[in-house]
């Protein structure tokens, strides 16, 4: 996912929708008044691109604001604003039906493999610490670029992978990927609106942070 990108119109208001926004684009607002303004609007946004990549990028004005999920560590001037909060959930494919069968803990699943997002990602540092905290370390098998990767991955038996619960819910109800519950509660996440404050924003930038803000 490129981290300039044009926005296209698309209405998305659920927590879900929003956080399939973040890994295929970005919503509007309903009405098409500012189409001509915010054809133009540049963003950052997804979970695949480095915390430190956003924020270069908002620092040298090459963004207008990122959107991104934690955990994410910033410093003056840029501001976070807290859009949305989820979970996420383990899900395996159908090889795995035994394990999702009962209650499992990270210490149960120490050799099965596991699918997640590159080193240098706010999902991959998350999730290390995690494992951390319970004294294992976390070492994925496999390494998705997007978190929208991970699905089929996961899907087609080539490992277990955290997913948020929202977007997840569809394919389990279509029996594609199975809950695997865990002992150690996951961490929740948030959504969030990066901006530089040093710097002014246009009125397609501020339009869409309203819309943003005001929609969740």
């Amino acid at each position: 996912m490129s981290i300039i990108q044009k926005i296209p119109y698309v209405q998305r208001r659920t927590i879900s929708k929003l956080l399939s926004a973040m890994m295929g684009g970005m919503m509007l607002p309903e009405n098409r008044e500012s189409d001509g303004i915010l054809a133009s609007l540049r963003l950052a946004c997804g979970q695949g691109i480095g915390a430190s990549k956003k924020n270069r990028a908002l620092s040298h004005g090459t963004v207008d604001f990122s959107v991104v999920t934690t955990p994410i560590d910033i410093k003056k001037p840029l501001h976070r604003t807290s859009l949305l909060s989820f979970r996420e959930i383990l899900i395996g494919g159908s090889s795995y039906a035994a394990i999702a069968s009962r209650m499992q803990s990270l210490h149960d699943l120490s050799e099965v493999p596991f699918i997640s997002l590159g080193a240098g990602t706010g999902t991959r540092e998350l999730y290390s610490q995690y494992f951390l905290s319970h004294h294992l370390v976390f070492s994925p098998d496999m390494e998705a670029s997007t978190t929208d990767q991970i699905l089929p991955m996961v899907a087609h038996n080539l490992g277990i992978g955290f997913y948020p619960e929202a977007l997840a819910s569809e394919p389990i109800a279509r029996g594609e990927v199975l809950p695997i519950r865990l002992v150690e509660p996951i961490p929740e996440r948030e959504i969030c609106l990066i901006r530089d404050t040093s710097r002014p924003k246009s009125i397609a930038a501020q339009k869409l942070m309203e819309h943003l803000q005001s929609d969740t």
